[in-house]
């Protein structure tokens, strides 16, 4: 994808904790049957146990159209060249399927630097900044870098509601998945 392309995730989609320990035949049944029913996304954290890349990695191959999105993977779980090395691999293996959405979830880790800087934390002077997009260091002009409003993640207002029985049949799903 260019810089200019945007990600459809949908006006919906399943954001699930169901998988973080499951075992991985019970996961990939799920996350078949979620894209069987038409889901466009599904959004997993990094929370309890699984790596979020590894765990996208192994959504991804286990679909053929469903989008995968890390929300969030903890920026203090990695440093920012693998972070950046492996949502590479990911966006070169499944195209216009991935999303890799970083933050603040988490204890920081003595020595990790994750976005480089001087603190361990996102700015030059290691303090945490509110930035409007635009502005001058907030990424939104940078090519490649994708913010939600630009990639189509979660509801936008008068996109109505979501398709409940579908709805209902996802939350089955997951809740089989997490049962047997």
């Amino acid at each position: 994808m260019s810089g200019n392309d945007r990600l459809d995730l949908g006006p919906f989609g399943i954001y699930t904790f169901d998988f973080e320990h499951l075992p991985a035949a019970r996961v990939r049944d799920a996350v078949q049957e979620l894209e069987e029913l038409g889901w466009p996304a599904v959004w997993v954290p990094e929370l309890l146990g699984r790596e979020a890349l590894s765990h996208a990695g192994f959504l991804l191959a286990s679909t053929e159209r469903l989008k995968v999105v890390n929300g969030i993977a903890q920026i203090w779980s990695r440093g920012a060249r693998w972070a950046h090395g492996g949502a590479l691999l990911l966006a070169d293996a499944y195209p216009g399927r991935h999303v890799l959405g970083l933050g603040f979830g988490g204890e920081p880790k003595p020595g990790v630097k994750p976005l480089g800087g001087d603190g361990g934390v996102p700015g030059r002077d290691g303090r945490a900044r509110d930035r409007e997009p635009g502005a001058a260091g907030s990424g939104a002009a940078d090519p490649g870098r994708v913010r939600a409003e630009d990639a189509g993640a979660g509801p936008r207002p008068g996109r109505g509601r979501p398709d409940l029985p579908r709805e209902r049949r996802a939350h089955r799903a997951v809740a089989r998945a997490a049962r047997t």
